[in-house]
């Protein structure tokens, strides 16, 4: 059993009441664990793991992945939430982590560089230059070098802007 602080960085919806969820950790790198019964009117995890939520969370490894156990929302950036602009970017940042990495592969420089990233957004509020500063911080926390081109990781996420 593993407890730590996670970014929601997505969810899928899996059957009637399930739900796999894309988290990364600063410990752990990035989690993909399942929710068993969160659609449910009375599931206590229900509200805790909204997209771009930061969360308190515990999680077990299971016969076929980690299963989250526990969740507790920490900050849901209402800054963020209120303006359209820092929520798009908000989204293309935790897509670009979920895209670029790989389950079980921790880097607390990712980690930093998307909690950096979230504060400027929710304190300053949307700057085009934030996309150039977070896509060359990324590569270059990846190990792609220093050039920041985000090209390189092959990637299918569009820039909003």
């Amino acid at each position: 059993m593993y407890f730590t602080d996670a970014l929601v960085l997505s969810r899928i919806d899996v059957g009637e009441a399930d739900a796999l969820f894309s988290l990364y950790t600063k410990e752990h790198g990035k989690i993909r664990a399942r929710a068993q019964g969160i659609k449910k009117p009375e599931a206590k995890l229900r509200g805790h793991l909204e997209t771009l939520n930061m969360a308190r969370i515990g999680f077990v490894a299971a016969r076929y992945g980690e299963r989250l156990i526990y969740a507790e929302a920490a900050h849901a950036w209402p800054g963020i939430r209120s303006d359209i602009e820092r929520m798009r970017a908000a989204m293309y940042f935790a897509s670009l982590v979920d895209d670029a990495t790989f389950p079980g592969e921790s880097d607390p420089d990712v980690w930093n560089l998307l909690q950096s990233a979230f504060r400027a957004l929710e304190e300053r509020g949307f700057e085009k230059e934030s996309f150039e500063a977070f896509e060359a911080g990324l590569v270059r926390h990846l190990g792609y070098g220093s050039g920041g081109d985000i090209a390189i990781l092959g990637l299918r996420v569009a820039r909003p802007v």
